[in-house]
C-alpha cells in the first residue's frame, strides 16, 4: 500500500509539473488525489508533499463547524478540532511567504482531527489551483473534502461553504495561514 501511494503520489507530482491543467477532475484524478491524501496521512517521507504545520493546530469552532462534509452529523461545539497542513511542492513558496499568487496544480491538504495528538483523522479538506477562468472571482481554487480512511471524494468544485470562508483571504491568494508559524 505504501509504495502504491508514494508511485501515485511521484506520477500526480509529474503531471502537476507537466502541461497545463484544463479541465475539472475526472474518475482518475479522483484515484490520484485519494492516494495522494493517503501518502500524506501516512506521514511518508516524500519530497513532493510538505507538512507545513509543525504541531497540531487548535481550528477555531467557526471554521471546524463548516469544514465538514454534506450531510455529515452536525458539529460538536464541545469538541476542539485540529488540524495539520500539507502542501505540493508548487504551494510551498507561497505558502511560507504569504506572498503571491498559488501557481495552477497548487494543492493545499488539511488533515482535520478530533484530537490534539492528531491520531482521529476526521476528514481532509483540498484546494486545488485550477487554470484562469475556473473560478476567477474565488481565486480559481477548487475544493473537494475526501473521507477520513482517504479512499472517497465526498464533494469537490466550488463549494459555497469552502469559498464563504475562504473569501476573507483573498490578500493571500484566498488561502489562510493562521497555522503558520510567525
Amino acid at each position: 500500500m505504501k509504495l502504491l501511494a508514494l508511485g501515485a503520489l511521484a506520477l500526480f507530482a509529474t503531471a502537476l509539473t507537466g502541461a497545463a491543467l484544463t479541465h475539472d477532475w475526472n474518475s482518475e484524478d479522483d484515484e490520484t488525489l485519494i492516494q495522494t491524501l493517503a501518502a500524506a496521512a501516512l506521514n511518508q517521507d516524500d519530497s513532493n508533499i510538505h507538512r507545513v504545520t509543525e504541531v497540531t493546530f487548535k481550528m477555531a469552532d467557526p471554521t471546524a463547524a463548516l469544514c465538514r462534509a454534506r450531510g455529515a452529523p452536525r458539529h460538536n461545539p464541545h469538541v476542539d478540532y485540529y488540524c495539520h497542513v500539507y502542501v505540493n511542492d508548487l504551494a510551498l513558496q507561497p505558502m511560507e511567504t504569504g506572498n503571491g499568487t498559488y501557481p495552477e496544480g497548487s494543492l493545499v491538504i488539511k488533515q482535520k482531527y478530533s484530537d490534539q495528538r492528531g491520531i482521529s483523522t476526521e476528514l481532509f479538506t483540498v484546494m486545488r489551483k485550477m487554470h484562469d477562468g475556473y473560478d476567477k472571482q474565488n481565486g480559481n481554487w477548487e475544493y473537494s473534502i475526501v473521507d477520513a480512511s482517504a479512499q472517497t471524494v465526498m464533494s469537490r468544485g466550488r463549494t459555497d461553504s469552502c469559498i464563504n470562508c475562504h473569501t476573507d483571504y483573498a490578500g493571500t491568494d484566498y488561502v489562510t495561514r493562521l497555522y503558520m508559524k510567525t
